[in-house]
């Protein structure tokens, strides 16, 4: 298989963490959505996103929101 070119899921990825891959790919990618609940954790302002296009939701400190509309 060597010098192949394959394809594979990132949640299959054995090292290191998958999630260390997608940051370090999409890390920098914005994203949009709907602010849907607002909430506090340890004295920081969290917002309930839900993403456009997708029915998940993230939540994200309000002081990294770039963009209000």
């Amino acid at each position: 298989m060597r010098r192949r070119r394959v394809a594979f899921k990132i949640c299959d990825i054995y090292f290191p963490e998958p999630r260390e891959v997608l940051s370090e790919l999409y890390g920098a990618c914005m994203l949009r959505g709907m602010v849907v609940d607002l909430t506090d954790r340890n004295g920081d302002r969290l917002a309930v996103i839900e993403i456009e296009g997708e029915q998940k939701c993230v939540v994200v400190p309000v002081r990294r929101i770039r963009e209000v509309t």
